[in-house]
C-alpha cells in the first residue's frame, strides 16, 4: 500500500500536500487532514487515497466558490461554468454534483434569490434597464423562465417610465452640442439598447425633447 511519506503546508493557509512514497499525491484542508487522521508514515489504501483526494477536492470547490459568491450572488449556471473552468482537468463529475449539491444545500445557490436581486438592481442608478434588457440577462444566465416570471410577478410591475425618462433626461446634457434629428436618434438608441419598449421609447424622447 502506498506510504504517507510528507505532509507539507501549502503558501495558501490551512491547505497542505500530502506525498505518497516521496511523490506529491493531493492536497487536503487542515481540517479534512485532521478528521481523516492522516500521518507520516502511515500506509493508505490505493481506494481510500481515491476517496480522500476526492474528497479533498470538493472541500477546495467549496471554498473557491464561497470567495466567488462574496463578490455578488450567482445563478447556478453560472457557479457551474466557473467550477468547471477551475477544475476541470482534475475533478470527476460526481466531485462537481457533490459540490452543487452542499451549496444548494447551504442555500448559497437559489436562481429564484439570485433573479430577484438582479431584478431589483437593474432599476436603479444611471445603468438602469428595461423589462426586455433584464429577461434577457436572466435568460443567458440559465434561469428558467417560470423563475423569471414568478418573481417579476411578485416583485411587481416598475415604473418603467420614469426609469426610461430619468436615463433619457441624464443623457440628454451630453448632446446638447447636437441638431434635434440627431439628438432623437441617440436617445431612442440608446433606450432601445437598454430594453425598453419602443412604444415607450417614441414616447419618452417625445416628451424628452419637447421645446429643445
Amino acid at each position: 500500500m502506498p506510504l504517507i511519506t510528507a505532509i507539507k503546508p501549502q503558501k495558501r493557509k490551512d491547505f497542505f500536500n500530502v506525498f505518497l512514497d516521496g511523490s506529491f499525491s493531493f492536497s487536503i484542508s487542515a481540517l479534512d487532514l485532521i478528521s481523516q487522521h492522516l500521518k507520516i508514515g502511515q500506509e493508505i489504501a490505493a481506494d481510500q487515497v481515491a476517496l480522500i483526494s476526492d474528497e479533498a477536492l470538493a472541500s477546495k470547490m467549496f471554498e473557491r466558490t464561497l470567495f466567488y459568491l462574496s463578490r455578488r450572488p450567482h445563478s447556478k449556471f453560472e457557479i457551474e461554468t466557473y467550477l468547471k473552468r477551475k477544475f476541470s482537468n482534475r475533478a470527476k463529475e460526481s466531485v462537481f454534483k457533490r459540490v452543487i449539491l452542499k451549496l444548494e444545500d447551504y442555500h448559497l445557490i437559489d436562481d429564484e434569490e439570485f433573479t430577484r436581486w438582479l431584478f431589483e438592481g437593474r432599476q436603479r442608478g444611471p445603468r438602469a434597464k428595461g423589462e426586455r434588457f433584464i429577461r434577457s440577462e436572466l435568460y443567458n444566465k440559465k434561469i428558467p423562465k417560470e423563475i423569471i416570471d414568478k418573481v417579476l410577478k411578485e416583485e411587481g410591475s416598475p415604473d418603467w417610465r420614469y426609469i426610461a425618462d430619468d436615463l433619457a433626461r441624464k443623457k440628454l446634457s451630453h448632446y446638447k452640442n447636437l441638431g434635434f434629428q440627431e439628438k432623437r436618434k441617440k436617445i431612442t438608441s440608446f433606450l432601445l439598447r437598454r430594453g425598453f419598449d419602443w412604444e415607450l421609447v417614441s414616447s419618452i424622447v417625445d416628451e424628452t425633447l419637447k421645446d429643445r
